[in-house]
């Protein structure tokens, strides 16, 4: 059974005499065996004319960044990359209830540095306004950062922005899905890993009703539920995880499944009047560090001052981190960066807390 993925990506650049946008379009055919796994792929030559309609929803997801993000006060738009992903099980068809994802990303340079801001879509068929039409932004500082927090920061509690809460959502699922750890997460399976959170993994671009392409279902996959990390499945031939498998036409052979789409909720606390909020992530060279420590710089700001912005490092393992959790706040919000992550903010114990438990550091930079 033959399938054609059509792979649409587009790039924006704000010039002083205009926006410059250049898009690609990437068309593979995938053949499966009976057991519904691939076996083998083509990648198609030239245009036929068969992936217009990709390119063309390219070019509004530029174009909705642009109108969305490029008049930002304080944050001027620096570029904007787009990917639009369809999968015809219909090689023959012109996409018309195709599966299809969309997505596009944003760097904004401000005060502080340079913030990723996206949003995104999947279901059937390219139809609708791109997702980028107007979605909310998170908070962002617009004038010049204060030299130092306000007193007593540290025995503020903690409030971390879904931005910055995606962060390490992401590097949890990371964590527990590593094909390098099996054998460890084996034995941890059915244990308590957090604090009555649920970390789902929603399966993001993949049609809901098919086979992954080692013939796995690929439907959503708890992760975490109630707290407790669950046994996941794994492919036995490659170790893989099992319904997040994509084959990769120029290796010819399956490989992990990215970026992933994820879900995180839990208890919900009330918001600490009090709070001291990370509300983005700057970005840097390096997040993650060989010794499993997630450093993240945050612009910052205080619940009664929230027009004074000072800059904090959030350093700590991340499951250490989400482990002290009280609680979800807030409505969710679908962060698009690395990975997608739905996810409301998140209430932590104050700096002063985390460096008591050793559970992490968070100081002024």
């Amino acid at each position: 059974m033959a399938e054609q993925r059509l792979t649409g990506t587009g790039l924006l650049t704000p010039t002083p005499s205009g926006a410059r946008t250049a898009e690609s379009l990437d068309t593979v055919t995938v053949l499966r065996d009976d057991r519904q796994r691939v076996s083998g792929s083509r990648r198609l030559s030239g245009d036929d004319g068969s992936g217009a309609r990709v390119t063309a929803y390219v070019r509004e997801l530029l174009a909705g960044a642009e109108r969305a993000w490029g008049s930002v006060p304080g944050a001027p738009l620096q570029s904007a990359v787009a990917r639009v992903r369809e999968t015809r099980r219909d090689p023959r068809s012109d996409g018309d209830g195709a599966w299809a994802s969309a997505s596009v990303l944003a760097r904004l340079e401000t005060v502080a540095g340079p913030v990723l801001i996206g949003a995104g879509t999947v279901g059937r068929g390219l139809t609708g306004s791109p997702p980028a039409a107007r979605p909310p932004l998170p908070p962002l500082p617009s004038t010049d950062l204060a030299p130092e927090p306000p007193a007593h920061w540290r025995r503020r509690p903690l409030l971390l922005g879904p931005a910055v809460a995606a962060q390490l959502v992401t590097a949890a699922w990371l964590a527990f899905t590593s094909g390098g750890s099996r054998e460890r997460l084996a034995k941890l399976a059915g244990r308590r890993v957090l604090p009555g959170l649920d970390l789902l993994d929603t399966a993001g671009d993949q049609p809901p009703d098919g086979s992954d392409d080692g013939g796995h279902p690929a439907g959503p996959l708890a992760v975490v539920a109630g707290g407790v990390l669950r046994a996941l499945p794994r492919d036995p031939d490659t170790g893989l995880l099992a319904g997040r498998m994509v084959w990769d036409h120029d290796t010819r052979g399956c490989a992990a499944r990215f970026p992933a789409s994820l879900r995180l909720t839990g208890p919900e606390v009330p918001l600490p009047a009090d709070a001291l909020e990370l509300a983005v992530c700057v970005e840097g060279l390096q997040r993650y560090h060989a010794d499993g420590v997630l450093r993240l710089d945050c612009p910052a700001r205080t619940a009664d001052e929230p027009d004074r912005w000072f800059m904090l490092q959030l350093r700590g393992r991340p499951l250490r981190l989400l482990q002290a959790a009280r609680g979800l706040t807030g409505p969710p919000a679908a962060v698009h960066t690395d990975h997608t992550v739905t996810t409301a903010a998140l209430v932590l114990p104050g700096a002063a807390a985390l460096t008591e438990k050793g559970t992490g550091s968070l100081d002024h930079i």
